[in-house]
Parts: C-alpha cells; structure tokens; sequence
C-alpha cells in the first residue's frame, strides 16, 4: 500500500482533525472509536480543542506514526 493512500498516513500529521473525518478515514463507527478517543484524551496524547476536533498533543508523535506505518509497510 502507497503511504500517501494509507489511512493513518492521512489522519497523523493532520492539523486539528474533525473526528468524523477521522472514523471516515479509518473506516470506524463511532462506537469502534469512542473507546479509542476516550483513552487518547485521557493520557493526554490527544486533545479537544473545541467539540468534534482533535488535535495530537506529543511533539513529534505524528511523524513517528507515519515514519512506523512506512516500516509495517515494508
């Protein structure tokens, strides 16, 4: 799979994100992705900026996540 058509690929390194396009790229409900959130927000990896938006919060942690999904590619 190309990394550009790769679904992380296209939510990591994203500025604020709406969540629904979020589940739309991955291809989640939002019942498959609220238990996902709901522990991002809670570590404080991620955060809400406003309602509907999230937003990563780790320096860097959006290039490792694409530099990683370059490596499962491979």
């Amino acid at each position: 799979m190309n990394t550009m058509n790769n679904p992380y690929t296209l939510v990591f390194g994203q500025p604020p994100i709406e969540i629904t396009k979020i589940r739309e790229i991955l291809g989640y409900s939002s019942n498959q992705f609220n238990p996902y959130r709901d522990l991002l927000l809670k570590v404080g990896i991620l955060v809400s900026p406003r309602n509907g938006i999230l937003k990563f919060t780790l320096p860097w942690f959006d290039e490792y996540a694409i530099e990683r999904t370059k490596l499962e590619e491979n």
